[in-house]
């Protein structure tokens, strides 16, 4: 039986928080593979696993807060 995870179980995993797993749904980087009646997002535990691995080899490791940290200074030109 495949194992879905929500988007708290993603965060955990990739070691990011829960708004920029959100972000990484929006950006095409997760793909959601089913919602419940309620809304929530579910993903495939391989498809987790196989994102964290690949943003440990590339370093990435920035969350949601680093992320708009960063948008704010390349708009005012800092960047």
């Amino acid at each position: 039986m495949e194992m879905f995870l929500s988007v708290a179980d993603a965060s955990r995993i990739l070691g990011v928080t829960t708004q920029t797993v959100r972000l990484m749904i929006r950006r095409g980087d997760l793909l959601v593979t089913a919602r419940t009646e309620g809304g929530i997002h579910l993903f495939r535990r391989a498809d987790v696993e196989g994102l964290a691995s690949q943003r440990a080899l590339h370093g990435e490791r920035r969350d949601a807060l680093t992320e708009q940290r960063a948008r704010t200074l390349e708009g005012a030109g800092v960047a």
